[in-house]
């Protein structure tokens, strides 16, 4: 997307589209991240939740290592963003419990300075315990209960 938004983000918007056709739930969620992410970074703020709000729940309901991939930068950004500081912790947290995930030099380069900000928008003692919900969750279940927690 670089150097040229409005075409990434058709591009994203026609991998999704497509996606769908094929029911390829994993690559929907996957596809779905990246989307988010381009959507908010475009000021599109709606339909970034929308599609993040999505992604979730399709990580939630196929366990499906595929949606986790551009969702991980996605869920940070946003949450952080939206000044969301204890849940992008606790994100963050449970997503780098994934070996693929905390092992991306890309996930590291994209979310860093979020997470930076995060962590010093918290108390010591909140900052560690949305880390340590976070460590000890199931990665699945707490990405079920953000799609919850982002509804209400």
């Amino acid at each position: 997307m670089q150097g040229k938004p409005a075409k990434g983000l058709e591009d994203l918007q026609q991998s999704v589209a497509s996606l769908r056709k094929m029911g390829f739930a994993g690559e929907l969620g996957m596809a779905l991240g990246g989307l988010a992410l381009a959507q908010h970074l475009l000021g599109r703020e709606d339909q970034a939740w929308e599609s993040l709000e999505e992604a979730l729940s399709i990580a939630f309901e196929t366990r499906s290592r595929f949606a986790i991939f551009n969702l991980g930068a996605a869920l940070a950004v946003i949450l952080a963003d939206a000044g969301k500081w204890e849940q992008t912790v606790e994100a963050y947290s449970v997503l780098m419990t994934d070996p693929i995930i905390s092992s991306s030099r890309w996930t590291a380069d994209m979310i860093g300075n979020w997470m930076d900000l995060a962590s010093k928008q918290l108390p010591e003692d909140i900052r560690q315990t949305a880390e340590q919900r976070g460590r000890e969750g199931v990665l699945f279940e707490v990405l079920g209960r953000l799609v919850q927690e982002i509804n209400t």
